[in-house]
């Protein structure tokens, strides 16, 4: 192929990667994008849910305990255990019980607002509480657990955590899918491109005096009837220079009879 012709279309190639690869960058981003707003939402609602479950099951066991004792004597020593039935006896490596879900100090106090029990060893009176819930027992507030701190540290932290995790699984499959959707899409360019590039080809030659060119046709689509439409013009001009070639002739050789007797009566007359 000329030189030019390679420039047009390694430009013509270059335009439609170019095309592909801008799509199929943007179709990664946005997923990786709604792939990971769609886990920090669900991350956030399952949190929340799981706390809201967890917390309601603490402070029934709490108030289940004070039913049974008629007071908190002895909580701090079992409190330990209570949040453990409260988190269902599992100590996973995401939640670490009750404890490791806030990430903080809680304390239950007593009706009268003094501490009965405390997750830090050396008990101190309350300080200023973040989060506090009645203990209820027949409708009675018989005391009130205290959460200080960040309820959601040591989740917010997980979180990042999973949305990392997800994020970089997401861009590495992304990724690997956009490489495979690259490499069909040069093979379709170059499905693209040679038929037009034969056609380029095919018309130069014609420009240049070899009517007798024609294409190959490879397909049924667009770029299959626009190869044999050009064959059907590249015939067409055949015939038509064959048929112009015909005439000339023929015009030459009406034109070579008479002027030939008119020669040899001219010769004759010379002659005397």
């Amino acid at each position: 192929m000329q030189p030019y012709l390679s420039h047009l279309f390694s430009r013509l190639w270059f335009r439609l990667m170019g095309a592909f690869v801008l799509i199929i960058s943007l179709v990664i981003l946005v997923t990786v994008i709604l792939t990971r707003q769609g886990t920090d939402t669900q991350f956030a609602h399952f949190m929340v849910n799981g706390q809201m479950i967890r917390t309601s099951r603490l402070l029934q066991n709490l108030a289940a305990f004070y039913q049974r004792q008629q007071s908190w004597a002895d909580l701090d020593a079992q409190l330990e255990q209570v949040l453990l039935e409260a988190s269902d006896g599992t100590m996973n490596s995401m939640f670490q019980g009750m404890m490791g879900m806030y990430n903080n100090r809680m304390q239950v106090v007593d009706a009268e607002g003094r501490l009965v029990a405390d997750t830090e060893e050396d008990i101190g009176s309350p300080r200023s509480a973040v989060q506090r819930w009645p203990i209820l027992v027949d409708e009675e507030e018989v005391g009130s657990l205290v959460v200080e701190g960040s309820m959601m540290g040591h989740t917010m932290l997980d979180g990042d955590i999973l949305l990392r995790g997800v994020t970089r699984a997401a861009i590495v499959a992304g990724s690997i899918a956009g490489l495979v959707a690259l490499l069909m899409a040069g093979l379709l360019v170059r499905q693209i491109t040679r038929p037009v590039a034969g056609l380029v080809q095919a018309s130069r030659n014609i420009a240049d005096g070899d009517l007798t060119t024609r294409v190959a046709i490879r397909s049924n689509d667009e770029l299959g009837e626009l190869a044999k439409t050009f064959n059907q013009m590249a015939s067409s001009l055949e015939r038509q220079e064959q048929a112009r070639r015909a005439l000339i002739a023929d015009v030459a050789h009406e034109l070579r009879t008479p002027l030939t007797g008119i020669q040899g009566t001219i010769e004759a007359f010379q002659d005397g």
